[in-house]
C-alpha cells in the first residue's frame, strides 16, 4: 500500500519544487563601484540606491570613506539584478546634530557634500547597466553641493 502513494508524493514534491523555483529571488550579479566628484575627489559618506524599472526592485549600498560601495538586493553584497537601473545618492546632514548638541557647534568635517539633485529619481541624471557576463564596476561622477560653511555644513 505504501508504494501506491509514492507516485503521488513524487508529483507533489515536483510541484512544490517548481513553485519554489518560479517564486524565488531574481538572480543578482556583484556590483562594486565608486562615487567621485568632477574634480576627482570623493564623497566620504552616503547611501546609494539602484532601481530596476523592468523588475521593480532596488539594490542598495553604503558609500565608504574612500567613496567606494558595493550593492545588496536580497543579502549583503549579493549585487543587483541584470539590466538598466536609475541611481540616486542620498546624504543626510543638517540641524540634527546641532539639536542633539543642545545648540553648541560641533566641529566635524564630512568632506564635500553631493549636490541635492542626486537625492531624487526625478532629478538625478545617474543610470547604469548591470550585466551578467562581466565584472560590474561602476564609476559615478557627481557635482558638489555649491556652497558650504567652513566646517562642512551646507548653507541654507
Amino acid at each position: 500500500m505504501k508504494w501506491m502513494h509514492a507516485p503521488a508524493m513524487l508529483l507533489i514534491v515536483a510541484f512544490l519544487v517548481s513553485l519554489t523555483a518560479c517564486s524565488g529571488n531574481m538572480p543578482t550579479y556583484e556590483v562594486a563601484g565608486v562615487v567621485e566628484f568632477e574634480d576627482g575627489t570623493r564623497p566620504e559618506f552616503g547611501n546609494i540606491e539602484f532601481y530596476s524599472a523592468q523588475f521593480k526592485i532596488n539594490a542598495r549600498g553604503k558609500i565608504q570613506e574612500d567613496g567606494t560601495f558595493t550593492l545588496s538586493t536580497y543579502s549583503e553584497n549579493d549585487g543587483a539584478v541584470v539590466g538598466f537601473h536609475e541611481v540616486v545618492i542620498m546624504q543626510q546632514v543638517g540641524n540634527y546634530l546641532l539639536a542633539k548638541s543642545g545648540g553648541n557647534r560641533i566641529r566635524h568635517d564630512h568632506g564635500s557634500l553631493i549636490d541635492s539633485s542626486y537625492f531624487d529619481y526625478q532629478t538625478s541624471s545617474l543610470s547604469c547597466e548591470i550585466k551578467s557576463d562581466v565584472k560590474n564596476e561602476v564609476r559615478l561622477v557627481v557635482k558638489k553641493l555649491p556652497r558650504q560653511t567652513e566646517d562642512g555644513m551646507p548653507l541654507h
